[in-house]
C-alpha cells in the first residue's frame, strides 16, 4: 500500500521510519518535520499512513520488556481474585467476583475489574497478600505508565494532522476492535494527542465520558485517568467558552479570559478555583444564615421576612443566583482542584457553607475558648497551692511526647513554673493540642447544623416562603436545588470520617475517595448534558 501513495506519503513515511526502533527519544526530534510534512499528503493516502500506525502498534506491543509486563498483570489478577471471593464470601464487599465478571468490559486492560470501594479495595489489596516483589514490580509498571513516553504519541499526531476525519474514525475503530484489550500505554498516548484538536467528534467524546467514569481505571492506572480529565476539560473550556463571554456573571467572565488564552495552564485554572470555592462558601453561608426566616412557622410571611420582605426576597434571591453560577463551573473543572493537596476538603467545607476564613475565624474562636479553659485550670492550680503535673496531664490528653516536654519546662525542685512567661509558654501549647482534638469533636457538630439548615432553606416549600412567585419561578432550572444539598450530604460524611478519633486509616482516606468519587460522577453528569445537547447557561 506504501508504494501505491504520493510522493508526499512516502516522504512523511521515510520519515516516521525511525519510529520503527521504539525510541522515544527519536521520536521527540522528528516531531516537526513529521508534522509539517503530514500536512502536506492528500486524503487518499491516509490508508498508508494507518497501516504504519497499526503495525508500528503491533510492534510496541509485542516487545518483549511488554510481554513481561503483561505476565506480571495476570500474575497480580490471580493473586486478587482468589482474595476478592473470600472477601465476598465473608461480607467484606458489596460485590462477588461473579458480579464483577458479569460486569461490562472495561475499554483497558486492567488488572482486576472489581468495582469496588476504597475501603473495599485496600481491604482487597490486604487479604490478596501480594508477594513483595510482586508488589513493587507492578507498582513500577504503573510508575512508568505515568513517566516514560513512547513513540505512540507522535504517530497518532501525525495520523490527526494528515486527516482529521479519517483519523478519528480509525481510532475509534480500534478502540472497539480491541475493547477490554487495550494497552494502557497506547490509550494514555491516544490522549496526549486528542489533547490537540479543539474539538472532537462525539464518539470519541463516548470514549472520554467511558474512561472518566471507571473507578477501576482511576485506582489502577492513574495517568490515563488524569489523562482523560485534561483532554475533557480542554473540551469543555472550547464547547462552553462562547456561553461564557457575556456572562452576566463577573466569576464566568473571568473563566471566559482563562478558556481564550492559547497556553492556558492548570494553574490559572486551580488559582481561579480555590478563590470561586471560596465565594461559594460565602454564597452558602450567607443563604444557611436565611433559615432564621423560618423559625416561626404560624407567623405571617411578612413577619417572618422582617419588615421589608422584599428586600429580603431580593438578597436572598442574589445569593441563590451566586452559587447557581458557581456551583457548577467548579464541578465541571474540580478534577484540577481534586488533583491539589487539601483540595477536596476546601471544597468540601464551601458547599457547606464554611470557606476558608470562615474556618479559620471559629478556629480562633475555639482556640480563644480553650486558652481560657487551660490557664483558668493552671490559675486554680496556683490558688490551691497545686503542682500543675495533673493538669499538664488532662489537657496533654495521652500525647506522652508532649506530657514529657511540658513536665520538663517546669522548675526541678518545686515542679511548678518558675516565671509567668513559662506558665503562658505551657499554656499556649497545651491549649493549641486540646483546640485539635476538640475540633475532631465540634467541627462534625458544626457542618451538620450548617448542613440542616441548607437543607432546610433549600427546600422547595421554604423557597415559596421566603421569596415572591415570579423569582421562586426564575430557580425552576437552577442546578443548585437538586444537586448542590446532594454534595453536601456527600461532603459532609467525608468532613465527619476525615478526623473521626474511632475511624481507621483506610477508612479515613476511604472518606476522601468516596467524595472525590461522588463529585467526579456529578462533574460527569453536567459534561455529558453540556457536550451532547445545547449547551446551557449556568448564570
Amino acid at each position: 500500500m506504501a508504494l501505491s501513495a504520493s510522493s508526499s506519503a512516502r516522504q512523511l513515511l521515510h520519515v516516521l521510519q525511525p519510529l520503527t526502533g521504539l525510541n522515544p527519544h527519536e521520536a521527540e526530534s522528528l516531531r516537526t518535520d513529521a508534522l509539517r510534512q503530514a500536512r502536506l499528503v492528500r486524503a487518499d493516502d491516509f490508508p498508508a499512513l494507518a497501516e504504519f500506525a497499526q503495525n508500528l502498534i503491533e510492534s510496541f506491543l509485542s516487545t518483549a520488556w511488554k510481554r513481561m509486563e503483561k505476565e506480571l498483570l495476570d500474575d497480580f489478577s490471580r493473586h486478587l481474585r482468589p482474595a476478592l471471593k473470600q472477601l465476598s464470601a465473608a461480607g467484606g464487599v458489596v460485590r462477588s467476583d461473579e458480579d464483577a465478571e458479569r460486569a461490562p468490559p472495561h475499554s483497558v486492560a486492567l488488572a482486576v475489574p472489581q468495582s469496588l470501594s476504597a475501603v473495599e479495595w485496600f481491604r482487597l489489596l490486604e487479604t490478596a497478600q501480594v508477594p513483595e516483589r510482586l508488589g513493587n514490580s507492578v507498582d513500577a509498571v504503573v510508575r512508568r505508565n505515568q513517566t516514560a513516553p513512547t513513540v505512540m504519541a507522535v504517530m497518532f499526531e501525525v495520523l490527526l494532522e494528515a486527516d482529521s476525519a479519517q483519523a478519528f474514525a480509525w481510532m475509534n475503530d480500534f478502540l472497539v476492535e480491541h475493547r477490554g484489550r487495550l494497552d494502557q500505554d497506547v490509550v494514555r498516548d491516544l490522549l496526549r494527542a486528542w489533547r490537540r484538536p479543539r474539538t472532537l467528534p462525539r464518539e470519541i467524546r463516548n470514549w472520554l465520558f467511558e474512561w472518566c467514569g471507571s473507578e477501576d481505571l482511576r485506582q489502577q492506572w492513574p495517568a490515563v485517568a488524569e489523562e482523560t480529565d485534561a483532554v475533557l476539560r480542554r473540551q469543555l473550556l472550547e464547547f462552553w467558552l462562547p456561553s461564557l463571554r457575556d456572562s452576566r456573571s463577573s466569576w464566568l467572565r473571568r473563566l471566559a479570559k482563562i478558556a481564550e488564552k492559547p497556553q492556558r495552564t492548570e494553574a490559572e485554572l486551580l488559582d481561579w478555583l480555590q478563590r470561586a470555592i471560596g465565594e461559594l462558601g460565602e454564597a452558602a453561608n450567607a443563604f444557611i444564615g436565611f433559615s432564621r426566616l423560618l423559625g416561626g412557622e404560624k407567623k405571617g410571611r411578612s413577619e417572618m421576612v422582617g419588615t421589608d420582605p422584599g428586600w429580603s426576597g431580593e438578597a436572598i434571591f442574589h445569593e441563590l443566583k451566586r452559587m447557581e453560577s458557581l456551583f457548577a463551573p467548579i464541578i465541571l473543572f474540580a478534577d484540577v482542584l481534586l488533583a491539589a493537596p487539601d483540595g477536596a476538603y476546601q471544597l468540601a467545607l464551601a458547599l457547606l457553607g464554611f470557606p476558608g476564613p470562615e474556618l479559620a475565624a471559629w478556629r480562633q474562636k475555639l482556640l480563644r475558648h480553650t486558652t481560657g479553659m487551660v490557664r483558668q485550670a493552671v490559675l486554680d492550680d496556683l490558688k490551691a497551692d497545686r503542682q500543675p503535673i495533673e493538669t499538664i496531664r488532662t489537657y496533654s490528653v495521652g500525647d506522652r511526647q508532649l506530657y514529657r516536654y511540658l513536665i520538663s519546662q517546669l522548675d526541678l525542685v518545686s515542679r511548678t513554673f518558675g516565671s509567668l512567661r513559662q506558665r503562658d509558654k505551657v499554656v499556649e501549647q497545651l491549649a493549641l493540642h486540646f483546640a485539635s482534638l476538640r475540633e475532631a469533636q465540634l467541627l462534625p457538630r458544626e457542618l451538620t447544623a450548617r448542613y440542616r439548615k441548607l437543607v432546610l432553606t433549600l427546600h422547595e416549600d421554604s423557597l415559596r416562603r421566603l421569596l415572591d412567585q415570579e423569582r421562586f419561578e426564575k430557580t425552576g432550572d437552577f442546578v443548585v436545588r437538586r444537586d448542590l444539598l446532594t454534595a453536601a450530604a456527600a461532603a459532609r460524611r467525608y468532613v465527619q470520617r476525615r478526623r473521626a478519633l474511632h475511624t481507621s486509616v483506610e477508612e479515613m482516606i476511604g472518606s476522601r475517595y468516596d467524595f472525590e468519587k461522588s463529585v467526579r460522577q456529578r462533574r460527569l453528569q453536567f459534561a455529558r448534558n453540556l457536550l451532547h445537547f445545547e449547551p446551557r447557561r449556568f448564570a
